[in-house]
């Protein structure tokens, strides 16, 4: 952080900057994310109804591997989903606090509790979603395999071939998403933890 005479207005100047590009990737990436994967459940499904079949053909390694993997990638939804809103809301109610609160002992002393506790939520946000972009590139693999038995699969399910280009063609999408995403997570983490000193130095009057 750069010198300044008020140093919590230089706090709230870094939380306000950070809830916009939070909101930001949350209203984009996110979304955008959770709207490609949200077709999983049906795809796990119509896998899960055939299998039998699909394990005569591909084996059970395969079918299992996949199903797995997909049950892991849905299972990271909803946390990554409400620890962004943690954040998102969090980060208003510090901001309310900063400026609503006029006794500068009060507002140092809830900063040095709270700001610690708004970036450990940004801190797992990108743990977890790290894990989910190393779990799509193990489903890439996967759908890849079944993928490979896609023409003789065809003749017992005329649905499964194009379903599989279709989630080949999603998954790389996402894979592209989550590349960009893991990139900014690595430097808001980095920015969340000089917040966290920059708090920390701060001195009760």
């Amino acid at each position: 952080m750069a010198p300044s005479k008020d140093p919590i207005k230089l706090v709230e100047d870094t939380i306000v900057q950070h809830q916009e590009r939070v909101l930001k990737f949350y209203k984009t990436i996110w979304k955008q994310v959770k709207s490609l994967l949200t077709p999983l459940q049906k795809f796990l499904k119509d896998l899960l109804s055939a299998a039998k079949d699909l394990i005569k053909t591909v084996g059970k390694k395969v079918i299992n591997h996949l199903t797995s993997t997909i049950r892991r990638i849905i299972n990271f939804l909803a946390p990554i989903e409400k620890l962004l809103k943690d954040v998102i809301q969090l980060g208003k109610r510090i901001l309310a606090t900063i400026r609503k609160e006029t006794d500068k002992i009060k507002v140092i002393r809830f900063l040095k509790t709270v700001v610690r506790k708004y970036v450990e939520f940004i801190k797992k946000v990108a743990s977890l979603v790290f894990d989910l972009w190393k779990e799509i590139g193990i489903l890439d693999a996967a759908v890849a395999v079944l993928d490979t038995f896609s023409t003789v699969l065809s003749f017992i399910f005329n649905w499964i071939s194009a379903l599989i280009k279709g989630l080949l063609s999603t998954v790389k999408k996402i894979r592209t998403i989550l590349n960009k995403a893991v990139k900014w997570l690595i430097k808001e983490q980095k920015d969340a933890i000089r917040l966290v000193k920059d708090v920390g130095k701060l001195k009760v009057p």
